[in-house]
């Protein structure tokens, strides 16, 4: 009687990679909880996980009305529904789950720098939903640095693209994403649409 041989990891690896293809909810099996650092960095960057004082300092962001550096399609945003479900969409229970949400602290005293919440669309392709740095930690660089990051993290997801819009008149975050390699691909409703390219 011929024996069975075992499969080998080329061949479990390609099964994976189909039925990946076949389902996008698999997608988020490739999903990293290791955040990319950077190197000697002022500052601690890691996965959301529940922490009240995370939703507190991320909601803050959110609660200045005068504040546009991070403003939503909506005029109201439930941030804490956002982040307990890692929801892009908070009332929509089908993308609970859809959302990777790093943070950003300084490494000795803990105050709050900025986070970035980023969703995978498609096995290739990523959105960077949120950036947002705190009013203090402005004009120092962290803006750039945790895109840069968040860029890296969705690579190593898998994404060869990555997205994300931007209003209109907020010219210096088009600034920053178009410093970074962003180009715009189009506009709708007061947002430009913005791609990158990752080779």
């Amino acid at each position: 009687m011929q024996s069975i041989k075992p499969i080998s990891s080329s061949t479990k690896a390609l099964f994976l990679a189909l039925a990946i293809g076949a389902g996008s909810s698999l997608v988020y099996l490739f999903k990293s909880t290791e955040p990319t650092e950077v190197k000697d960095s002022a500052y601690k960057r890691y996965l959301f996980n529940d922490d009240e004082r995370d939703i507190k300092d991320v909601a803050s962001i959110y609660a200045d009305p005068t504040d546009n550096y991070l403003l939503h399609t909506r005029p109201v945003y439930d941030v804490r529904a956002m982040m307990s479900n890692r929801a892009s969409q908070y009332d929509d229970p089908s993308t609970y789950g859809d959302l990777t949400i790093m943070i950003a602290r300084d490494k000795n005293s803990g105050e709050f720098i900025g986070f970035t919440a980023h969703q995978k669309l498609s096995f290739f392709k990523s959105k960077l939903l949120f950036l947002a740095i705190a009013k203090d930690a402005r004009g120092k660089g962290y803006g750039r640095t945790l895109a840069q990051q968040a860029i890296a993290d969705m690579k190593r997801e898998g994404a060869r693209k990555v997205v994300l819009d931007v209003r209109e008149e907020n010219q210096p975050a088009r600034t920053l994403y178009e410093s970074l390699g962003f180009k715009a691909m189009s506009s709708s409703r007061g947002f430009v649409h913005y791609g990158l390219d990752l080779f």
